[in-house]
């Protein structure tokens, strides 16, 4: 049969085609505007969430931002301050070495950070949120849509989920590479769905060099590419289209892999620390120590300790409130259309799955190979994406086996969803009331430290000068690991001085009294300081007292 163009059509006229573009035109914004629904209902959840500590802190509870720079964001502090400009970038490279983009993110909100002390909770806020929406995108553009409630939900409990023992909050930065490598992949599906428009292929190499030269360990994406490529919808799978889809998933990759490659070649030519050398698989067991922390991670105990430590009345009037407000808003405000599965396929599920185990394969892979970093301890860069991704997997298996109808299982995903966020919300809370229990604790501390180096500069005592201080266990005190910063950003020009605690058990480099100093003065280093150079303190979390020896 002869091909008709709609020109050649009997019936066609000019106005028919001009109407016919423009009725094409409304139904990609309409289609658009309706995905665009998501992403206001991850936002409210997210509005809710700053809305519930902002109104906590309002009431004189123990929440909110009354917290301050602790732990590693006292460093940055230093960092930042000593190099105007980009010399900041140029000292973190001579210390580090590694992930050369990070200290830009830290240089873009100077300002920020070093006038406000809350600055690194807000930017873990920001971050939360910018990977909720990226989870979403993500999660409709692997699905082409299909998967819209699932990727709403995954949102909306990646961008309440804070809780982390990482309780200084510079993950903030690794939680934003994070959102650009799910967003280099959502850029590929779409380049995919997009009968391969270049624009879309670009975008998705640009974001993805973005999130592995932020935090190397976000290489992950280029799994998810070669993955998304091969099961790229239209194509049968015959053994014949099963040989293309593997060579025209290699062609997909290449890019990718000389970009890395690249990467990594001017990485080991310019880096100091020889950090690309420590790596090795000597240890095969601690591939399945990774895995089993993906799979139940040991700071999940901790978290849940914390929220023991909610009140109770609390936690019930969260529950009642918060519960039903995200049910409303996922059901009004995000709405269900004819297309949005029941929340999801399985298939779906499926690739939406993959793609989150490609990202954080080198997770694993990292932990598995290199000393510096046992199981576990780089599971927590990624825990915010990788706990909701599973237990909303486990619950969609659920809902998808209820032999319910499809508008029953709409309100049953959105009630459970509902509940999971709540939770969520609830261990946020706990974080931050231990966030600023920590920050209460530390003013106290440093300006009583304060206050004796005063002293002792007043009475002309010889500097540099090392405190080793007695401290009761139950009191959150500065690390003594990161000392001079703290001491550079809260003492300033009252002289080098640094401090470590007299505690029991074992340590790197213990203090040693000898009988003219004392050996090891300064915590994670080896050194000795006469006894003209040293004070012995003891801190009770009100006042500071000179004592005269380690007993």
């Amino acid at each position: 049969m002869a091909y008709v163009s709609k020109t050649d059509s009997l019936d066609y006229t000019p106005q028919k085609g001009v109407l016919m573009n423009r009725m094409n035109d409304l139904r990609m914004w309409r289609g658009l505007l309706y995905m665009g629904r998501g992403l206001i209902v991850v936002g409210v959840a997210w509005l809710l969430l700053v809305v519930l500590l902002l109104g906590l802190q309002e009431s004189g509870q123990n929440f909110g931002f009354n917290v301050w720079w602790s732990g590693e964001a006292r460093t940055w502090m230093v960092w930042l301050q000593e190099g105007p400009g980009s010399l900041a970038a140029r000292i973190f490279w001579q210390i580090d070495g590694r992930n050369p983009l990070s200290p830009w993110w830290y240089i873009s909100v100077r300002s920020l950070i070093l006038s406000y002390p809350a600055a690194f909770l807000v930017l873990h806020l920001a971050a939360s949120l910018l990977l909720g929406l990226a989870c979403y995108l993500t999660v409709i553009s692997v699905t082409r849509g299909r998967g819209r409630l699932f990727g709403i939900s995954l949102g909306i409990l990646t961008a309440v989920f804070l809780c982390s023992t990482r309780t200084d909050n510079v993950h903030w930065l690794l939680l934003g590479a994070l959102a650009c490598s799910l967003l280099s992949v959502a850029c590929f599906a779409q380049f995919l769905n997009s009968g391969r428009r270049p624009m879309w292929l670009a975008w998705s190499l640009i974001l993805w060099t973005v999130a592995f030269q932020t935090y190397t360990i976000q290489s992950g994406a280029v799994l998810a590419v070669g993955v998304l490529s091969f099961l790229q919808e239209g194509q049968p799978y015959s053994v014949r289209n099963v040989v293309r889809r593997v060579s025209g998933a290699g062609v997909d990759v290449l890019p990718y892999v000389v970009t890395l490659l690249l990467f990594v070649l001017v990485w080991r030519t310019t880096s100091t620390t020889g950090v690309t050398e420590t790596i090795s698989l000597s240890d095969p067991s601690r591939i399945v120590q990774s895995l089993k922390q993906g799979l139940w991670h040991s700071d999940y105990s901790v978290y849940l300790a914390w929220a023991r430590q909610l009140r109770p009345e609390l936690a019930l009037l969260v529950l009642m409130f918060v519960v039903p407000l995200l049910l409303i808003t996922q059901g009004w405000v995000g709405g269900v259309s004819e297309h949005d599965d029941a929340p999801i396929g399985l298939l779906d599920l499926t690739k939406v799955l993959l793609v989150g185990v490609c990202l954080v394969v080198p997770t694993v892979a990292l932990e598995s190979t290199s000393p510096m970093h046992p199981p576990g301890s780089r599971w927590i860069m990624v825990i915010q994406f990788w706990a909701p991704l599973l237990a909303l997997s486990l619950v969609a298996l659920a809902v998808l086996s209820l032999p319910l109808s499809r508008g029953l299982k709409h309100w049953t995903w959105w009630l459970a969803s509902a509940s999971l966020a709540t939770g969520a919300i609830l261990l946020t809370l706990a974080f931050n009331q231990i966030q600023t229990d920590i920050a209460r604790d530390e003013q106290a501390f440093m300006a009583e430290l304060r206050r004796i180096v005063i002293e002792d500069r007043t009475a002309q005592a010889e500097f540099p000068r090392h405190y080793l201080i007695k401290s009761s266990s139950r009191l959150w005190l500065p690390s003594e690991f990161v000392n001079r910063a703290y001491t550079r950003t809260q003492i300033g020009s009252y002289g080098e001085t640094t401090f470590r605690y007299l505690t029991p058990g074992p340590t790197v480099y213990p203090p040693v009294f000898l009988p003219d100093g004392v050996k090891n003065p300064e915590a994670g280093r080896q050194g000795f300081a006469p006894y003209s150079r040293v004070g012995v303190l003891a801190w009770d979390g009100k006042r500071m007292e000179r004592v005269s020896g380690a007993d």
